[in-house]
């Protein structure tokens, strides 16, 4: 499966819906670009051969997906060169099942709206997955995908991810039991401190004055990182996980996220990889202090 986004429209939606089928549907093989690229490797020769070898594609379309324009405000679908219209159209035209997933308040493109080659997007059936009901939306989705893929007879090749990075090895799974224990136990002015072997550290914690833990506040300080590890990290935040800009300052970045025990494990391996250059092999030290 191939999850196609615009990330100025839709990358925290979408990379919490790559998480529920990771955590949920463990033999489905799905594509999400920030963790399935390898280093150096061409996006559109690695975008096409992912779609070829893909038998459902879904486009996330949250409401700037249509309208959503370059630097000069040219509208990006209008750019044959735009990877999210190469990779619908790619999608399309090599047969995949192409399923539209509308989110929240998003309308569903016409016909007139959208390039020759994409056209055929509009009558394709949509889903929707809204943030108020997301698990119950998510569940509908995925269960139609996995019967689907289920009854196809089609080879899948792809690269396999960094073993830390899998469910199911100690390192994914004891991160991510130990956020959701925090998740469940936690008070208002609680906070959880990850630290790698090597002495890097990612916190989250709650605020809220709330009984309902609904959103959690990450934490990044920037203690000993270079210039350049800051403007990593600013980047792979706002791009992959924030519909408005981090609070930050010389110290930390303060990032707003849902309390998903499978999008903060996914952020916190993000940042371990992209920003610190490690990804561990060994479980991390966690501690929770209030």
């Amino acid at each position: 499966m191939f999850i196609s986004y615009r990330r100025s429209d839709s990358a925290a939606f979408a990379g919490r819906l790559a998480d529920f089928f990771d955590y949920n549907f463990q033999g489905l093989r799905v594509f999400f670009d920030l963790v399935a690229i390898e280093p150096g490797q061409d996006f559109v020769e690695a975008i096409r051969s992912r779609i070829a070898s893909s038998e459902v594609v879904l486009v996330m379309m949250g409401p700037q997906w249509l309208g959503a324009t370059d630097d000069s405000g040219q509208r990006r679908l209008d750019n044959p060169a735009d990877f999210v219209r190469l990779e619908v159209a790619s999608a399309l035209s090599m047969g995949a099942r192409v399923i539209p997933v509308l989110l929240d308040e998003a309308q569903m493109p016409g016909e007139h709206d959208l390039p020759d080659d994409l056209k055929a997007l509009a009558r394709c059936n949509a889903q929707f997955i809204r943030g108020a009901a997301f698990k119950r939306d998510a569940e509908h989705l995925g269960q139609f995908v996995n019967d689907f893929l289920a009854q196809s007879t089609k080879t899948i090749t792809a690269p396999a991810q960094a073993p830390q990075r899998q469910a199911g090895s100690a390192v994914k799974d004891g991160l991510l039991s130990e956020i959701n224990t925090y998740i469940a136990t936690a008070v208002p002015g609680s906070f959880v401190t990850i630290e790698s072997a090597g002495g890097n550290v990612v916190q989250f914690a709650w605020d809220g004055a709330d009984s309902d833990i609904d959103t959690i506040t990450m934490n990044l300080p920037f203690g000993g990182m270079s210039p350049d590890r800051i403007a990593i990290a600013r980047q792979l935040l706002t791009e992959a996980y924030a519909s408005n800009d981090p609070i930050d300052d010389e110290d930390y970045i303060l990032l707003s996220l849902p309390a998903d025990g499978a999008m903060l494990t996914r952020v916190t391996l993000d940042i371990f990889e992209h920003v610190f250059d490690e990804l561990p092999d060994v479980p991390f030290s966690v501690m929770v202090e209030v």
